[in-house]
């Protein structure tokens, strides 16, 4: 989730700061090192970050509180040669539709056609390695991908980590607690506040799909609170459809749930939930 506001203690009040109300100037010559996560009491420091569209950030190793909308988990991985810096690598919006549409496209391939496009892709990133190949030593960062909260690809000039993408039926432990595509059949939807909850199957196999606090106070996120009917709609009418969805996979009581964070991050046929009125 995005941090769209900062919270500064000045003699004990406390006053929230909005992204519009900040620039380069203030902040560094004021601001720097006294912003904090607007979540009350927690301790998590925040960056301004400027530019065309300007950001707050946590301010790097600073800890959200367990209870905080915000927080995240920092676990450095061993990637090459390992150089002790580690990156939060926010995935872009066009990687992530791209992955999606790609999802959906293998949704609709059989094994033998998936089996032969994986080698096509093999081969490709098997003749590029070879072009580049060096005898020089590179140090590598670890890099984590995230959703949010993280630096920009195209700011820090380092690709994320490619989305994991998991049929509903095949994800295992290993993917609790990560950031991962699913795809799987929409059986049921139920209208819940301004949001839902999707039931997604796959050969048996279930998971359910929630949009919790965080995508509700996402401002990105406003277009589709209340418009959760349209989708119910479209499975009503096709009896089913095929969900492509990116967020982080959970285990509440021993079952399967994905929590989505954007409402770019999810798609039924191939289509925008927005969309869907117009297929």
């Amino acid at each position: 989730m995005k941090i769209t506001e900062a919270r500064y203690l000045d003699n004990g009040e406390i006053h929230k700061i909005a992204l519009e109300q900040m620039t380069v100037r203030k902040y560094e010559n004021y601001y720097k090192g006294k912003l904090y996560c607007p979540t009350p009491a927690c301790t998590a420091r925040v960056a301004f970050c400027a530019g065309r569209t300007p950001y707050y950030k946590t301010w790097n190793l600073d800890n959200h509180s367990d209870n905080c909308l915000h927080k995240f988990d920092r676990i450095p991985k061993q990637i090459g040669t390992y150089s002790g810096e580690v990156f939060i690598v926010n995935i872009s919006r066009k990687r992530r539709s791209d992955a999606l549409n790609e999802a959906f496209r293998l949704s609709q391939m059989t094994d033998e056609e998936i089996e032969e496009a994986k080698a096509r892709r093999k081969a490709s990133r098997r003749n590029k390695q070879q072009e580049t190949m060096s005898n020089k030593k590179i140090i590598k960062p670890s890099i984590q991908t995230s959703l949010f909260d993280g630096e920009e690809e195209g700011k820090l000039k380092i690709r994320g980590k490619n989305i994991m993408k998991r049929d509903v039926d095949r994800i295992t432990q290993n993917d609790i607690g990560k950031i991962r595509l699913v795809t799987g059949f929409v059986e049921k939807i139920e209208l819940l506040d301004n949001v839902a909850t999707f039931k997604v199957m796959k050969n048996g196999v279930t998971i359910k799909v929630l949009f919790e606090e965080a995508f509700v106070a996402e401002p990105e996120n406003k277009a589709y609170l209340n418009n959760f009917h349209v989708p119910k709609i479209y499975i009503k009418k096709r009896g089913v459809a095929i969900f492509n969805g990116i967020g982080e996979i959970r285990t509440r009581d021993d079952h399967l749930i994905l929590t989505v964070y954007h409402g770019n991050d999810f798609y039924f046929d191939g289509h925008n939930m927005l969309r869907l009125g117009f297929v």
